[in-house]
């Protein structure tokens, strides 16, 4: 429900309340309708997984029962009352997973850009970008670091997709968005995110391992390490801020030629990247359960919170009617 004035795109039907509607209490009677599944069946399908209301006149018949307008007032106020304290309680679980997430990427980003001997002697590298650098350890372009198999890649279009169920993760720039049922890699390599704006805002990272069998659309790099585990060039690569190197304001893109163009400081032994790779697993193990632990307790309260929601618009539970 909007409290204020503005514009709205075409993608809303904008709706006035009549007599005997009131606002606040139809608003969450609608989002019940939707979560619970009921407005998919008054809906023509357009594909799978979706509805189609755009007609305002399929909408407009869906069917409703409305308690008489004191009801649905004392109903309104008695959910922002229950409601707005389980919110307060999700958002500071929220907030706790943001400061675990950040905790975690200052863990790894150190492991991979100083390693994680105390004692080992640092030298400035001479590019601002890396900074510090252990003595021991190679500069070299990201090209020399790895062999890309950009041109094995192959998109396919949701509705493709749809039409192709199966086992086998298919990646995009943010990870595995879907499953289908074949696949082109069949081996442990890094992938990069090649365009989206996650290259600029970082919500979710840029660098992961694809192991197993997978495919992979044209929105990922493919990398190859020439040598190492994928576990710590993943790392590696997620330490990268690749946002001076983005092209595209519309749809920012890191180019092949850029990516690959990347100087990057890492131990040429793989023993090394090995015990690097080890110490983060193990430390971030630890950090993920928390995180996990955490959002199942969101999930919960989110379940809570659409329950109690349901139990009061269809009225389950009885709500007091003042005076």
């Amino acid at each position: 429900m909007s409290d204020s004035h503005g514009n709205g795109s075409p993608v809303y039907h904008v709706c006035e309340a009549i007599d005997g509607c009131h606002p606040e209490f139809f608003a969450h009677l609608l989002r019940h309708l939707g979560t619970s599944g009921f407005l998919t069946t008054q809906a023509p399908s357009v594909r799978e997984r979706s509805v189609d209301f755009r007609n305002w006149s399929t909408f407009a018949r869906v069917p409703v029962v409305l308690p008489p307008p004191d009801e649905q007032r004392a109903i309104a106020d008695y959910l922002d009352r229950e409601t707005a304290q389980i919110d307060t309680l999700i958002a500071k679980q929220e907030q706790l997973v943001a400061t675990l997430r950040e905790r975690r990427k200052s863990l790894i980003t150190r492991a991979v850009t100083v390693g994680i001997d105390p004692s080992a002697k640092l030298r400035d590298s001479g590019d601002p970008t890396l900074g510090m650098v252990p003595t021991h350890w190679t500069i070299k372009a990201i090209r020399r670091w790895f062999l890309s198999l950009d041109g094995r890649r192959v998109p396919l279009s949701s509705e493709e997709r749809d039409d192709r169920r199966g086992p086998y993760e298919y990646f995009g720039a943010s990870g595995v968005i879907d499953h289908v049922d074949d696949y082109i890699f069949d081996e442990d390599l890094v992938l990069v995110s090649e365009d989206g704006a996650n290259l600029l805002m970082r919500s979710t990272p840029i660098a992961f391992a694809a192991t197993g069998k997978y495919w992979v659309n044209n929105h990922a790099h493919v990398l190859r390490p020439l040598a190492g585990p994928v576990a710590y060039w993943a790392n590696r690569l997620e330490a990268i801020d690749v946002a001076p190197l983005v092209s595209g304001s519309a749809q920012p893109k890191l180019t092949a030629r850029a990516l690959m163009g990347i100087r990057v400081a890492a131990p040429d032994s793989v023993e090394e990247q090995q015990r690097i790779a080890a110490f983060v697993h193990e430390k971030t193990a630890k950090i993920d359960a928390l995180i996990a632990k955490t959002e199942r307790f969101i999930e919960l309260s989110k379940e809570r919170r659409a329950a109690l929601i349901t139990a009061a618009v269809t009225g389950q539970c009885g709500v007091r009617v003042s005076a």
